[in-house]
């Protein structure tokens, strides 16, 4: 057999073998999260704070799909919602009322400092500023969501509720939490909590 034949062929395996050995291409996970925020009726004894805009770094309004887009993100809509049943359970209650429901998906979520989801919901509030810059514009409920996936999935909410009302005050949600995937969670603070069910794409809700 030629020579010039041989080494081809002998190139053409160790290509092959160069191939085989190559890392192959992360696999993309894609997780499905639905969220429910709702705020207790409840009088409370803790002090609340003075009406501040929240942190909103790396946060991303609703309506901004191609920003959404990029960062992986799919929102779903209301009618395949899974946490209805809930919401309607906390709408009938007079102890709660439930204000911002929302169901995404996402692709290879970040470990840490990644996309946020903006977050506002209840009503428009106009709060008198102490500083003596006028009246500042708040929504009820304002603030933002992330899903990050290090070790473990975790979800971190940074949120505010304002009161409405001439003292306005405000109570935060500021809380990261582990998700188990499938498990219904609970994020609680004294005015304002949040149920939150994170699972694989594809799965049952």
């Amino acid at each position: 057999m030629p020579r010039t034949v041989v080494r081809r062929r002998l190139a053409t395996r160790l290509l092959l073998l160069l191939t085989c050995l190559l890392p192959l291409p992360a696999l993309a996970d894609t997780w499905r999260v639905d969220l429910l925020v709702f705020r207790y009726l409840r009088p409370v004894d803790e002090q609340g704070l003075t009406p501040a805009p929240p942190n909103l770094r790396n946060a991303i309004e609703l309506d901004d799909t191609a920003a959404l887009s990029r960062a992986g993100i799919t929102l779903l809509p209301e009618s395949e919602f899974a946490l209805a049943d809930h919401w309607t359970q906390l709408r009938r209650s007079a102890q709660f009322r439930p204000l911002i429901r929302l169901a995404w998906t996402q692709n290879d979520p970040p470990s840490a400092n990644g996309p946020r989801l903006r977050l506002k919901g209840g009503e428009e509030l106009v709060v008198a500023d102490e500083s003596g810059m006028g009246a500042r514009q708040f929504n009820e409920i304002d603030g933002s969501v992330a899903l990050h996936l290090g070790r473990f999935l975790h979800l971190d909410t940074d949120m505010v509720y304002t009161a409405p009302g001439a003292d306005a005050t405000s109570w935060t949600l500021s809380e990261s939490r582990r998700m188990r995937s499938e498990e219904l969670h609970h994020l609680d603070s004294p005015r304002l909590a949040a149920i939150v069910r994170v699972v694989r794409w594809g799965s049952s809700p």
